[in-house]
């Protein structure tokens, strides 16, 4: 029972969203996880980090290629640890990321088979990245810089090409 992503997700973060309908979403300022490292927070870091240096965008968890969302089944306590983990390595970047540069939505999810079901604790995660005010490149906390290829992709920068 999965359907699609609507427009205009960022429009009320406290709504429960029914997916009825294909809707197109992909930017070049818009990219997902996939879905089997979608709580890694060293794949979400690179992410991250991807999007400041480009020009910010936005960063969906729960949400596959196809822009079929699945959600993930968060408790309250996975919502607190997941913000205490990108707030705790977001400080850790180069330069560091401040809190009002970067938002989180935790958006439940709910699903339409004749008749509207709840998912209890199931949420696509967004998480909205500012345009960078510095044209520095921005380094992960593991010294690592990405950034966002044309294909919403995302690359590593070698080393060598940053000398």
């Amino acid at each position: 029972m999965t359907d699609h992503l609507p427009n205009g997700l960022s429009s009320n973060p406290n709504s429960v969203y029914l997916f009825k309908k294909p809707c197109p979403v992909t930017t070049l300022n818009r990219l997902r996880i996939p879905e089997k490292n979608s709580l890694n927070f060293y794949v979400i870091t690179k992410y991250i980090c991807a999007l400041l240096n480009g020009k910010g965008g936005t960063l969906l968890i729960g949400v596959e290629k196809d822009f079929t969302v699945r959600g993930r089944k968060l408790t309250r306590d996975d919502i607190d640890k997941f913000q205490r983990h990108v707030d705790e390595a977001l400080k850790q970047f180069n330069p560091s990321v401040k809190g009002h540069e970067y938002s989180i939505n935790f958006h439940p999810v709910s699903f339409e088979d004749g008749k509207k079901i709840a998912v209890s604790d199931f949420y696509v995660i967004e998480m909205a990245i500012s345009s960078p005010d510095v044209d520095d490149l921005y380094f992960t906390h593991y010294d690592e810089c990405w950034i966002q290829k044309p294909d919403d992709q995302i690359e590593q920068v070698p080393v060598t090409e940053l000398k």
